[in-house]
Formats: C-alpha cells, sequence, structure tokens
C-alpha cells in the first residue's frame, strides 16, 4: 500500500514558511546626508573700490543640473522656480560677511542628486558665480563651498565613517 505524500508534503511548506517569517526583513538604506560648510574669505566681494563686501550665496538640492547650468545669474536669481522647476528640491540663503563661514548638516529631499551653489557677486560679469557637486546616495557627503574675491567653487567627499564602527 502506497503512503500519502500530501502530510509530508505539508510538513515540509509549513517549515519553510516558518523558518522564512523567523527572518529579519534588510536594514533600511542608509539616509543621505550632505555636511556643508560655506566659508567667505577675507577678500571676498570686492566693491569698487576693491574693499571686501558680503555676498549672498544659495544653496539649491537639485535633480539635474540642466537648467541650472544652462541660466543666466539674473533669471536664476530672480526666477529660480520658473527656471528650475521640478529640478528645485530645497534652498537655502545665506549672507555672508568676508571671513564668515557657516556649516549645516542635512538630511537631502527625496530625488535630491546634486547640491549646487549661487554666490550673488557684486560684479557678477567677471565673477565665476555658480558651482555644483553631485550627491552620493544613501552615505553622508561633506561639501566645502568656497567664496573667493570673485569665484565660487565646491569640492565633496566622503565623510569619513563614525569612530567606533567598522565599514
Amino acid at each position: 500500500m502506497m503512503e500519502n505524500p500530501r502530510p509530508r508534503l505539508c510538513a515540509l511548506l509549513f517549515c519553510a514558511l516558518a523558518a522564512s517569517a523567523c527572518k529579519s526583513p534588510p536594514p533600511p538604506p542608509a539616509p543621505t546626508v550632505v555636511r556643508i560648510s560655506v566659508s567667505a574669505l577675507d577678500g571676498a566681494n570686492p566693491d569698487h573700490a576693491g574693499r571686501p563686501s558680503p555676498v549672498v550665496v544659495r544653496v539649491y538640492e537639485l535633480k539635474t543640473t540642466a537648467a541650472f547650468d544652462s541660466a543666466d545669474f539674473f533669471t536664476l536669481y530672480g526666477k529660480e522656480q520658473a527656471t528650475l522647476g521640478g529640478d528645485l528640491n530645497a534652498k537655502n540663503e545665506y549672507v555672508l560677511r568676508p571671513g564668515d563661514s557657516r556649516s549645516v548638516e542635512q538630511t537631502v529631499q527625496p530625488g535630491t542628486k546634486f547640491v549646487a551653489v549661487v554666490a550673488a557677486y557684486r560684479d557678477i560679469e567677471r565673477s565665476r558665480w555658480r558651482a555644483s557637486a553631485p550627491v552620493p546616495p544613501n552615505q553622508t557627503t561633506l561639501m566645502n563651498v568656497r567664496i573667493d574675491a570673485a569665484d565660487v567653487s565646491i569640492a565633496a567627499q566622503p565623510a569619513p565613517p563614525p569612530s567606533g564602527k567598522k565599514k
């Protein structure tokens, strides 16, 4: 007489389901964080007499840089929402005097792929007033923004891992 395979199959299926239920779900991905340090050098943004002057700095979170890279200063500065449209995720604005610096750490908005910076120099025609850098996902990135006499630059690098933790 042949044995019925159903009870054995049901027991095997139950064991497989029970074992998979004990498995924990994968951990969520790490957040995407930027630590931005904006520094205006002592000779930043000279006026007509060569005296250093305060400068307005805007820091943007962007999905792409196409509209940012193709816009002229006055269109971007005066109509940023219309110019950047759906590429704009967030914006912060700072006024820095020569020698000042400002630091901020933030979790970026979903979809952010770039941090971009605009410096409103007094002599906009003879300055490099914009810069951008990619934001790697699911890690912390250090971004150093430097406001020079007539040049803004941004340098990005991965943040060192927290002390005491192995990668």
